[in-house]
């Protein structure tokens, strides 16, 4: 299930990267990638945050494995660095970075934060995941990454916790020059989507819903769209 859900993560983030690129409606692209971001975060928890038992801090255990929870949290983290203010998208890394400690340390109930992230190197529970914890953290701080960088960011989580044939085209995306980083909106990536990506994440979209999306790009709006 976590492989299919990190291809069908990283086909959404191929829609709104070129939702962007295309000039679409920003309103309406700022309010798919929240979407996004809330699903992310929902999937980042360590423990069950709704009901009552969770109220006290006894929610049951996440059922997804620690590897997925820490790409949910770090991709999460670096969108929301990316969205400075309200319907303001980081598309080129000389725009204003976000300054996500300082927004969200008052917000009292914020989620994947970059100080969260931070804090996962003290949480005996992520003890063996500390050199990619530290990695994104190195990756989520550098102002000269704006929002197209998060193909990068993804393939490089990805090779680094979740080696899978299926998803060796996101690591291929990551090592590729077109994604080396200090990327810009202003100039269209080169492989969004990659026919590879294409072909297998259509493959696994087909196989959960038959018949009802002939395109990738269908079903890739739909879902943008069911995330809102």
């Amino acid at each position: 299930m976590e492989v299919g859900l990190i291809l069908i993560i990283s086909e959404v983030l191929k829609l709104i990267t070129k939702l962007l690129y295309d000039k679409s409606t920003i309103e309406s692209v700022w309010q798919h990638c929240q979407g996004l971001i809330a699903h992310l975060a929902v999937w980042a928890e360590d423990h069950c945050t709704t009901g009552i038992l969770a109220a006290i801090g006894l929610g049951r255990q996440s059922p997804m494995s620690l590897k997925f929870r820490l790409i949910c949290r770090a991709v999460a983290t670096f969108l929301k660095l990316q969205m400075p203010q309200e319907g303001v998208f980081r598309t080129h890394p000389l725009q204003a970075h976000s300054d996500v400690d300082e927004l969200q340390s008052s917000g009292g109930g914020e989620t994947c934060t970059l100080n969260q992230l931070r804090a996962l190197t003290t949480n005996s529970a992520y003890a063996t995941l500390l050199h990619p914890i530290g990695q994104a953290v190195q990756f989520l701080e550098d102002p000269g990454h704006c929002l197209a960088d998060v193909h990068v960011l993804l393939g490089n989580l990805v090779a680094e916790l979740h080696r899978d044939p299926v998803l060796h085209h996101l690591c291929d995306t990551a090592a590729s020059p077109n994604f080396s980083g200090k990327s810009s909106l202003n100039q269209q990536p080169n492989n969004i989507p990659t026919p590879a990506s294409t072909q297998l994440t259509s493959s696994f979209v087909t196989s959960m819903h038959p018949g009802r999306h002939s395109t990738l790009a269908e079903y890739s709006s739909y879902l943008v769209a069911g995330l809102c």
